[in-house]
């Protein structure tokens, strides 16, 4: 039997996406099943802006850009707090918490939770 190298392994996934146009994923499963999900905040941009999970799910933002910012529910009532740079932060996700959000000091960086089934 042939085994791949880790690289050769990462290098046939990448053309395999590549030629099925399917998405990466941006995240982990957990022992519990559940999925860690991370957003990087960079260049005052949530990456990636839409993440579909579960319920039950976590998300992770971390700030990579030399300013203050939060991830911040335009209508749910939740926040990251404010996340210094370097800081990361991670919420566990309810249905609630599905939608749209943003950075309160940046309201023109955007991103939504999307809960899928």
């Amino acid at each position: 039997m042939h085994t791949l190298s880790r690289r050769a392994a990462l290098s046939y996934s990448a053309a395999a996406l590549a030629v099925t146009g399917a998405a990466p994923l941006f995240g982990h499963v957990k022992p519990d099943g559940t999925t860690e999900h991370h957003v990087s905040i960079k260049d005052m941009k949530f990456d990636p802006p839409t993440v579909e999970l579960k319920v039950g799910d976590s998300v992770s933002w971390k700030n990579l850009d030399l300013v203050n910012h939060t991830a911040t529910s335009a209508k749910a009532g939740w926040s990251t707090g404010v996340l210094k740079k370097g800081d990361a932060e991670s919420l566990v996700i309810t249905a609630e918490m599905a939608g749209a959000y943003v950075c309160k000091y940046h309201p023109q960086m955007k991103g939504m939770l999307v809960i899928v089934s």
